[in-house]
């Protein structure tokens, strides 16, 4: 019999689909990714591709149901020694209700602040998905085992969710989230109804992601902060910072996971 060697893996689960990547060392960059729907074969697809692996930590983060996460947490707890499903070891999070805050947020927080500078005190996070958040994250001057604070943010309807109110909103509009794939051509002066659509869902999702960090840094004293960009829709926001310190990161949540199972397994 053939024994496979032990890996790691991090898991994103959001409404629709689950992110898995596995590798064979935290330190590697590179990791192998599959990406499986959220639906009811996800337990046993999931279960499946448990009974061929050899685990040695698992790091989780899910904003799917309470039943969906708990049930595949459980699964994940069977077959890896250690699991990882919090922020808590490196990441305060000073919500006044902490418990409502997305955990694909936090590790997407604790993603950038890994990666930020050491001459870097701040970073506003925007994850452009299916929805939109812009969140605040702020080293610890003097660090403990707590690297950084999740202060708070905004959230907003992402482009998929501004076109499907508008197709479902009005009688005579319909869904133009697949035009949003030509953003880049997308005038904001349309000159009929398909146009005035897509005018309104890409460059009104443009205008609430630049107002909102605008107003996070204003509020905060922040001058030209920098900004770590993810999410499936952030090209809808390219240029929008110019005069910004703007990075992409598509594995903003994955580089989260990686790091609060690095420090699990550090005990």
């Amino acid at each position: 019999m053939v024994m496979t060697a032990p890996t790691f893996w991090t898991l994103d689960l959001g409404n629709s689909a689950l992110k898995l990547r596995e590798r064979s060392s935290l330190d590697e960059g590179e990791a192998t990714r599959v990406t499986l729907a959220n639906d009811s074969n996800l337990a046993s697809e999931l279960r499946n591709r448990l009974e061929r692996s050899q685990l040695a930590g698992i790091a989780f983060s899910s904003v799917a149901s309470p039943s969906v996460t708990s049930e595949l947490e459980e699964l994940l707890r069977q077959a890896s020694p250690v699991l990882v499903s919090t922020t808590d070891a490196l990441l305060a999070n000073e919500s006044t209700v902490p418990e409502t805050v997305g955990k694909d947020r936090l590790f997407a927080a604790l993603g950038a602040i890994v990666t930020l500078p050491a001459e870097e005190d701040s970073v506003i996070v925007c994850d452009a998905g299916t929805a939109l958040t812009v969140d605040l994250v702020v080293r610890r001057e003097q660090p403990d085992s707590v690297l950084a604070r999740f202060v708070g943010g905004a959230i907003a309807p992402g482009p998929e969710l501004l076109a499907g109110a508008l197709a479902a909103g009005g009688a005579r509009l319909f869904d133009v989230g697949e035009l949003i794939a030509e953003a880049e051509s997308v005038r904001a002066l349309g000159r009929d109804t398909a146009g005035a659509l897509s005018s309104g869902v890409v460059h009104g999702f443009r205008g609430a992601a630049r107002e909102l960090v605008a107003r996070i840094a204003e509020e905060v004293g922040l001058q030209n902060p920098p900004i770590r960009m993810t999410g499936g829709a952030r090209g809808l926001l390219a240029g929008l910072f110019a005069e910004k310190r703007v990075v992409e990161d598509a594995a903003l949540v994955d580089r989260g996971l990686v790091a609060a199972l690095a420090r699990e397994l550090e005990g």
